[in-house]
């Protein structure tokens, strides 16, 4: 969800819905974010099996475990990283 973003939302994993405000920024958080983003491209997690958790918000995901190195995006967050082999 954009930090701009204000009004009701409803949480994908538990169904529970509530209100959020949206953040004003300042000329130093706008840096933060880009920093964010580029720190988002070097987003990882491995495992032992075909199991493994979101690095972002830790939901489980089904990545086969012969095929990584991969790139992967969780269907909760949307965050992109590399999911690989432990």
């Amino acid at each position: 969800m954009p930090s701009t973003y204000s009004g009701g939302v409803k949480c994908p994993e538990c169904e529970i819905r509530f209100d959020v405000e949206a953040k004003e920024e300042s000329p130093e958080e706008e840096s933060t974010d880009e920093d964010e983003k580029a720190s988002s491209d070097t987003l990882w997690s491995s495992s032992d099996n075909d199991i493994l958790g979101c690095p972002k918000c830790a939901r489980k995901l089904k990545v086969p475990y012969e095929k990584r190195p991969a790139k992967a995006r969780c269907p909760a967050c949307e965050a992109i990283f590399e999911a690989r082999a432990e």
